[in-house]
């Protein structure tokens, strides 16, 4: 277990540059199914694989997408309702965000090549919730980086004062390139 646990963040991307989705997928599945993987490594295998398997439906076929992008979404909706309390929750909810982003990008851009108004309705509809969920995040953190205690470190596992600015300043560029989309 410890192997699987600390496989590299890097190793992973390396599978996805080379489309073995299947391969980082199950890796991924498998370190979660383990009950005793601390909750912060939990959150950084549950961004991995709603990355990896947003990027696998990218490189799909239309047929095989909507599943791929549904299952990339629910990874991290079972995170958020398992550990509501994580520290690691707000990054968790920003791949959550980014996905739907990516999804609606690649109907928007789906939709100049197949000319079907349906199809770019769908694209705008998935790119509204995108939008909404980067608002709705960016007030959560602006509430947590209110409740950081002034000068003092944050606790074990506790997004740091600089870390939660980082993320609003992140979640600031990703909302307007959802409303340019």
């Amino acid at each position: 277990l410890d192997e699987m646990l600390e496989f590299p963040r890097s190793v992973l991307e390396g599978l996805r540059q080379r489309r073995l989705f299947e391969l980082a997928e199950k890796h991924c599945q498998d370190v979660l199914a383990d009950s005793r993987l601390d909750e912060h490594r939990r959150a950084e295998l549950t961004i991995e694989l709603s990355r990896t398997l947003a990027q696998h439906a990218i490189e799909s076929s239309p047929a095989d997408q909507a599943a791929l992008w549904r299952r990339a979404r629910a990874v991290v909706d079972e995170f958020a309702q398992a550990h509501p309390q994580s520290p690691q929750l707000l990054v968790v909810r920003a791949q959550g965000a980014l996905t739907a982003l990516l999804q609606g990008e690649e109907g928007r851009e789906a939709a100049q090549f197949d000319g079907r108004r349906e199809t770019l309705e769908e694209a705008r509809q998935i790119l509204r919730v995108a939008c909404d969920q980067l608002r709705k995040l960016q007030a959560d953190v602006a509430a947590a980086i209110k409740r950081q205690p002034r000068g003092a470190s944050p606790a074990q596992g506790q997004l740091s004062t600089a870390q939660l600015l980082s993320l609003e300043m992140h979640l600031r560029h990703e909302l307007s390139r959802a409303l340019m989309n």
